[in-house]
């Protein structure tokens, strides 16, 4: 040996150096995409809690449905959904994990938030605006007349369909549930 030390090798799979030998390094290699993996385990972590917490509802049968029929099909939809994820991470090719759009997420929750003190103190049309406007936003591509068309559109379909399809019991403007 002339002296040198010799570099930690390169793990590709997470764009780092790691001192881990190769033989360890294979089993994380399985893992093809982590973006869809991670997105798969959320999804079977949000389908089990609300398993865990519609446990108690019964579901009666198919002709006589109970009260926590739909919330299992639901689970049992969104469990599927992280599988599918899952094995199209482990299959399939992906971008390496990038660092989380805060803005993103930020803007989504306020969104909800939003769209919660929105439509109880000045009804389901100033609700709907507000969450499809703030929404909107939390791409950094966002345009304002696209996001006003999109608003008007969405603003109708949701009156057409809640308010006035199935009667949602939410005036559409004014006071919700005697503010």
């Amino acid at each position: 040996m002339d002296g040198r030390v010799k570099p930690p090798a390169f793990d590709h799979a997470f764009r780092r150096r790691t001192k881990a030998p190769p033989e360890t390094r294979r089993c994380l290699m399985i893992v093809r995409d982590w973006n869809r993996v991670l997105c798969g385990l959320i999804f079977l972590a949000v389908a089990a809690l609300h398993y865990w917490q519609g446990y108690e509802l019964d579901t009666g049968s198919l002709f006589r449905m109970g009260p926590g029929m739909f919330p299992l099909m639901l689970e049992t939809g969104l469990a599927f959904l992280g599988i599918l994820a899952i094995i199209g991470g482990l299959r399939f090719d992906g971008e390496p994990l990038d660092a989380i759009g805060w803005r993103g997420v930020g803007m989504i929750v306020i969104a909800v938030l939003a769209f919660v003190f929105v439509t109880k103190y000045l009804g389901l049309v100033p609700g709907l605006a507000a969450v499809v406007v703030i929404a909107a936003y939390a791409s950094p591509l966002a345009r304002p007349v696209p996001t006003l068309l999109l608003t008007a559109f969405l603003v109708l379909f949701c009156v057409g369909v809640f308010h006035w399809g199935i009667g949602l019991p939410v005036p559409l403007f004014g006071m919700n549930y005697g503010g």
